[in-house]
């Protein structure tokens, strides 16, 4: 991967790399980890998303390069998590001061 991190796509992608059945891995990872396998992936593909951002990537590049299938998938699961589309960190912010 671009990150230098094995990023699996998904929990069948670690079957393909010689790891048990999901049950299987849930059952080692889950108690270690305090989350699922599937939602840890999810995570990790978010936190390479963002650095991938943090390096000038475009929107679309962070998505390819981090595992989701395209930007909209990667924008629906960045608003799941933190309530707002990736694209909005690139927006100008106003800071307003109130004084009394």
């Amino acid at each position: 991967t671009k990150t230098g991190w094995f990023i699996p796509e998904s929990v069948s992608g670690l079957k393909r790399k010689g790891c048990p059945d999901k049950a299987g891995i849930d059952v080692r990872f889950a108690p270690v980890y305090a989350i699922p396998i599937s939602r840890f992936i999810v995570w990790w593909r978010v936190r390479a998303a963002i650095e991938q951002l943090s390096k000038s990537a475009t929107l679309t590049e962070a998505a390819h390069a981090s595992g989701f299938s395209d930007l909209p998938h990667m924008s629906k699961t960045f608003k799941q998590l933190f309530g707002f589309a990736p694209s909005s960190l690139f927006k100008p912010h106003t800071i307003k001061i109130h004084s009394n």
